[in-house]
């Protein structure tokens, strides 16, 4: 659990570190008078350079809280609804040979690396609304307007991702690979082998909900230069590799094959990097009077894959 929370503190440990810290050094012989406040470096509220909403950035109107709003009700309708039984079972491609490789060998343990993943999910989707727009948009740099622009601009993208993933799991209706363990390895009186979710395995929703938040997080990070630093592409590198770790926790703790974990990655990145860049963010390159070169691909590596884009 510690990639993750450190993943959480990281953002305001960067942007400690983004800023100029200049100590005041008393001079010799003196100390500080009892009583007064010490100076001890941290950031001040609006210390950052103000920031503003581009003209030519597309706002979130009434057609996006539709889109959010509809997506919302899918999302839940079908995390409530119990899953179709297609008898869709075992693994495909690739998928029993990483399974094989990568899940951890007691029971316990795979349930502990499942605490690990909520932990890690809950820390990386929250990021983008508590630390971005709430710490460094409205509390550091100080716009209440680009900080409820990004709010929801996460909440559009994270509603769709959930919707999509509640559907496919909904009509997929595919076992999770411990299924065929139960009565075995896996006690058949366990919560896994007892409930609704054991049909839930395509696509992960861990996978997806890390990704579309890393790439939400990238977005605002490359387009509104948050920390205004280097910084910026610290942590969008940090994201990216945070869902990734996130992702591969699922199969270590045999609920997803590697194929759920691909396409929740793949869905996941589309979105969060699709619905800011290609819609909300799209004006900026144009506004500066240089042609637009957004790009965004996924390439397929060993036992996982990687993000590659022109941003």
């Amino acid at each position: 659990m510690r990639p993750a929370w450190a993943f959480l503190g990281g953002g305001l440990a960067v942007l400690l570190c983004s800023r100029d810290v200049r100590a005041d050094v008393p001079a010799p012989g003196t100390l500080p008078v009892a009583g007064q406040p010490v100076d001890i470096g941290l950031p001040h509220r609006h210390e950052g350079r103000k920031l503003e909403w581009d003209p030519s950035f597309h706002r979130v109107g009434v057609p996006e809280m539709v889109v959010t709003g509809a997506a919302a009700g899918i999302a839940l309708t079908t995390a409530i609804v119990r899953p179709l039984k297609t008898g869709w079972s075992g693994g495909i491609l690739f998928d029993n040979s990483v399974r094989d490789a990568l899940r951890l060998p007691s029971y316990q343990a795979r349930l502990d690396i499942r605490d690990a993943s909520d932990v890690g999910l809950a820390t990386i989707t929250m990021f983008p609304i508590l630390v971005d727009s709430a710490l460094l948009a409205y509390w550091y740099r100080g716009s209440e307007d680009v900080a409820l622009q990004t709010a929801l601009i996460d909440a559009e993208a994270i509603s769709l991702t959930a919707a999509l993933q509640g559907a496919a799991t909904f009509f997929g209706g595919r076992a999770r690979p411990y299924v065929q363990n139960c009565g075995g390895a896996v006690p058949s009186n366990s919560d896994d082998c007892n409930t609704p979710s054991e049909y839930r395995s395509f696509f992960s929703g861990h996978s997806a909900s890390s990704f579309t938040s890393a790439g939400l997080i990238c977005a605002h990070h490359l387009r509104l230069h948050l920390f205004d630093s280097g910084a910026d592409v610290v942590t969008c590198a940090a994201a990216f590799v945070t869902a990734a770790a996130i992702a591969t926790m699922r199969v270590m703790g045999d609920m997803h094959y590697a194929s759920d974990v691909l396409v929740g990655a793949v869905v996941g990145t589309s979105v969060g990097l699709g619905v800011p860049l290609l819609h909300h963010y799209s004006g900026h390159e144009e506004a500066r009077g240089a042609p637009s070169a957004v790009t965004v691909r996924f390439v397929p590596i060993a036992l996982g894959g990687a993000i590659q884009g022109t941003f």
